[in-house]
């Protein structure tokens, strides 16, 4: 059986807004929620408070070596978090926003370098879920790396949230089952030409034919 920890249940965004005192208060205050998105549940916290961001890296003992993503509702929440956007970068919104698509851009230099990894880009989308979206909408942008422990399997169930992780977790959204297949595929936009960082739900082939170029990747991508 799950451990128990506070949880809301949700069929969908009209039931979110009642919620949204609770969990501003909670992400306010520095805790850390679950929630559902559109590859697997994510772990969520404020990506302008540090503390609340090192507790991100404490609960899933993640390297801090390795940057967060951080979701958006909207372009203009994606401006507070990057800058200097590409053309090639915008023809990818366009194209594939909201959706599974993840965007590495520079950082604006106001983020904590902890969300980083001490390095200069961030990596953002706009997610493929009407649930995630009103949430971000009525909350601000959230941290979303997948809410399970590192190297354990990315949870696709509030369940699976539960039992990883319990009342170590101040709150946990219950959006029902996530698709749980793959993880967003992650692009770095930040170099002459795009680099793919990350196999995922968008496939290689149709983000060539949008860009009209070949991806160039990395040597340690997962095949």
């Amino acid at each position: 059986m799950p451990k128990k920890v506070r949880r809301i249940k949700v069929e969908g965004p009209a039931q979110l807004s009642a919620h949204f005192p609770l969990i501003q208060s909670t992400l306010k205050s520095g805790g850390l929620i679950a929630f559902p998105t559109d590859t697997f549940y994510g772990l969520g916290a404020d990506p302008f408070q540090e503390k609340a961001i090192q507790k991100v890296f404490q609960l899933k003992k993640r390297s801090a070596g390795k940057p967060l993503i951080v979701l958006a509702s909207n372009r203009e929440q994606i401006a507070k978090l990057a800058e200097d956007i590409s053309e090639n970068a915008e023809i990818l919104m366009k194209r594939f926003w909201p959706g599974p698509l993840t965007l590495a851009l520079k950082a604006k230099d106001t983020l904590s370098t902890l969300l980083t990894a001490g390095g200069k880009t961030l990596g953002v989308r706009i997610p493929g879920n009407s649930l995630t979206c009103a949430l971000l909408e009525g909350v601000g942008p959230l941290t979303a790396p997948s809410a399970n422990p590192s190297d354990e399997k990315a949870p696709a169930s509030a369940d699976e949230v539960a039992n990883y992780f319990g009342e170590e977790l101040d709150l946990i959204i219950d959006g029902g089952e996530t698709p749980g297949d793959k993880s967003s595929t992650l692009l770095d936009m930040t170099t002459h030409s795009p680099v793919l960082l990350r196999e995922g739900a968008v496939s290689i082939a149709d983000l060539e034919l949008v860009l009209g170029v070949p991806l160039h990747k990395t040597l340690d991508i997962k095949q």
